[in-house]
């Protein structure tokens, strides 16, 4: 009987298994994590011009370990350099494993490159390629046409008798450099130059303007210079001072000079010249006042606007030196007892080699001798200003001057307050409270004996500076006597140009005058400002040594507010005795002399009574008496004899400096 089913033999078996087995191997879509490598098919190391596509596609093929192609890999292209453009950013691979993507180059001349990546997956691992292009510069736009730095420095100016190298450079639209060769040279007259048309050299044939040119590709370039003949250069002459003048150290010296360009541009600088102290300073008019004493050679030197320079003939001058002045003796501030010796010691040099003689004056009492030392008992009370003079042997003067006190003797009033400082919340006040004969406006003056030893606050109606309900102060603002007047708006602050010393009694003294203010110390007027706006009526009480964050550490005594204004001569006639309670104007006068309890009393009628720290009774924030005193004359009737708990004439003053 015949087999209905042909048999399969064992050997054809086995043949089509391992068929079927390869058939399974060249499976082609294999995952991604099978991507071990990203090659680079084409469309590297292509050479372009900027800003234009690549003729040719970047292509990158995915490969497993086999290298066998991969599809449907994600892979990226990102620009790595110079700014151009893609045509995907990302795309997956075909059948063969191949992804493309067209770049136009961006516009800079150079090297540019193109990262083509993928990432695989789960390892992460991220795989790249670089294409590399090289972009050459477009087509001339532009050209550049220079001369020489030396010759634009002239103003584009060409001497008659020189030749000149003209130089080009081409750009692209995306000013890339072209080229700096290659030109064709060119100039609009060549009656004023001619130039050689391949390199640019030109020689000037006659004056005049003319226009230099270089082509390329069509495109033109231009530079315009000026031919000229030699320049002169520039005319000067020193007209002031004359020639060998002679100066005192410190005058004020006129320089002149009358300088022209012979060729009728313009000068660009005048420049000052001492063979002692350098240059001067610029200009046809100089005025100096600070040079140096001895004999100067002095020059003007001027440049045109050509860079011409010329340097003018020198002339001589002397400046003589004045003599240099020492005061020993008295320091300024010094405080003497009427009577007292006051010994007037100093000395002078004379620079130039000679001999200095001195003298001595006082501008309250005149000549007082010459020579040093001069011994003087017989000074008149008050603030006198002690002038030393020197004279050298050429008859060149100079003065140097301090300021001291005769005090008439007295032992003063009875008392006065110290005001101490400790830690915070540890400080001493007197507060007397509000009334409105204490709210000045246009016209007052506050005045006060003070030993000052540090801090600031000394009497005024303020709580914070330049804030709230605030008015007037007189303060230190170490070491500078201060005014202070708030406006309601803003602060105004005068502030004194002397010091006031620490440790020696001093009368202080502020006037305020429709806006004008006055400063004094010691009867001596020291500074004066106008325009300061009045003070504003302020709620808060008068307060002696403190305010919200200020404080004084020393001794006051003899406090007096007015509501008019003082003059110079009566604050100082009368800072160095009692005043009347009764003087006209006189609306709050403290004399201190209470010598025990906690009130310190006004002398005047409108009883302004200061209250000593910050409770009717006794408390850390209260002043101590002390007869550490103010040298003043007693006041009327007044004996000198020791009084109940009266000290002895206090010693510090005697034969202080």
């Amino acid at each position: 009987m015949k087999e209905r089913y042909p048999i399969i033999r064992p050997a054809v078996a086995l043949a089509l298994a391992l068929i079927v087995a390869g058939c399974a191997e060249e499976d082609v879509t294999a995952p991604s994590d099978r991507v071990t490598e990203l090659q680079i098919h084409s469309g590297d190391l292509q050479v372009d011009t900027v800003g234009q596509p690549l003729p040719e596609p970047l292509v990158v093929r995915a490969v497993d370990v086999g290298e066998r192609p991969v599809p449907g890999v994600l892979v990226s292209f990102v620009v790595a350099e110079g700014e151009g453009a893609l045509s995907v950013e990302s795309d997956t691979s075909d059948g063969n494993g191949e992804v493309r993507a067209g770049w136009t180059l961006g516009p800079g001349a150079d090297v540019q490159a193109v990262e083509a990546r993928f990432s695989g997956w789960p390892s992460g691992k991220i795989i790249r390629r670089t294409f590399t292009a090289t972009a050459v510069p477009d087509r001339v736009a532009r050209i550049e046409v220079r001369a020489s730095s030396q010759i634009e420095a002239r103003g584009d100016t060409i001497i008659l008798n020189e030749t000149v190298q003209f130089r080009a450079s081409a750009y692209d639209r995306f000013e890339n450099l072209h080229s700096r060769s290659g030109f064709e040279w060119s100039v609009s007259d060549t009656g004023i130059a001619t130039i050689s048309p391949d390199v640019g050299l030109l020689t000037p044939v006659d004056t005049g303007e003319v226009v230099v040119w270089a082509s390329k590709e069509t495109v033109v370039g231009a530079d315009t210079v000026r031919v000229r003949t030699i320049p002169e250069p520039p005319v000067a002459v020193i007209t002031a001072p004359p020639d060998s003048s002679v100066f005192q150290e410190g005058d004020d010296i006129t320089f002149e000079v009358e300088a022209s360009d012979p060729d009728g541009g313009e000068l660009r600088s005048i420049d000052w010249i001492s063979n002692q102290d350098g240059p001067l300073g610029g200009g046809e008019i100089l005025v100096r006042s600070s040079l140096s004493a001895g004999w100067h050679s002095v020059w003007v030197v001027v440049t045109d606007d050509e860079r011409e320079t010329t340097t003018s003939p020198a002339i001589t001058l002397r400046v003589e030196a004045l003599p240099d002045l020492v005061i020993e003796s008295p320091s300024y501030g010094a405080i003497f007892d009427i009577g007292e010796s006051v010994e007037l010691v100093g000395y002078g040099i004379d620079r130039d080699g000679g001999e200095v003689e001195l003298s001595w004056r006082s501008d309250i009492d005149g000549d007082l001798g010459t020579g040093s030392p001069v011994v003087r008992d017989d000074l008149s009370a008050g603030t006198h200003t002690i002038f030393l003079i020197g004279v050298d042997d050429e008859g060149q003067s100079d003065s140097l001057w301090v300021a001291i006190t005769i005090y008439p003797w007295s032992p003063g009033g009875q008392f006065a307050l110290d005001f101490r400082w400790g830690m915070p919340g540890e400080y001493d006040i007197v507060d007397v409270p509000a009334a409105s004969s204490l709210d000045l406006k246009e016209t007052f003056t506050l005045e006060a004996w003070i030993k000052y030893k540090s801090g600031e606050y000394i009497l005024g109606k303020y709580w914070e500076d330049g804030t709230g309900d605030a008015s007037y102060l007189l303060r230190i603002n170490p070491p500078r006597l201060r005014l202070q007047v708030y406006d309601g708006v803003t602060e105004h602050v005068i502030e004194s140009s002397r010091p006031v010393l620490r440790g020696l009694w001093q009368h202080v003294a502020a006037t305020f005058d429709h806006g004008v203010v006055k400063l004094y110390i010691n009867g001596v007027l020291d500074r004066t400002v106008e325009a300061v706006p009045s003070p504003m009526t302020s709620s808060r009480p008068l307060r002696f040594g403190h305010t919200r964050y200020r404080w004084y550490e020393g001794v006051i005594d003899e406090v007096r507010v007015w509501n008019l204004v003082r003059s110079e001569s009566e604050i100082a006639e009368a800072m160095v005795r009692y005043v009347e309670p009764t003087e006209p104007g006189l609306v709050g006068y403290w004399r201190f002399d209470e010598g025990s309890g906690n009130w310190a009393y006004d002398a005047t009628a409108n009883a302004n009574h200061g209250r000593l720290g910050s409770d009717v009774r006794p408390d850390l924030n209260d002043p101590v008496w002390t007869a550490d005193v103010a040298p003043i004359t007693p006041a009327p009737g007044a004996g000198l004899g020791q009084g109940p708990g009266r000290a002895s004439r206090p010693s510090h003053r005697r034969g202080r400096r």
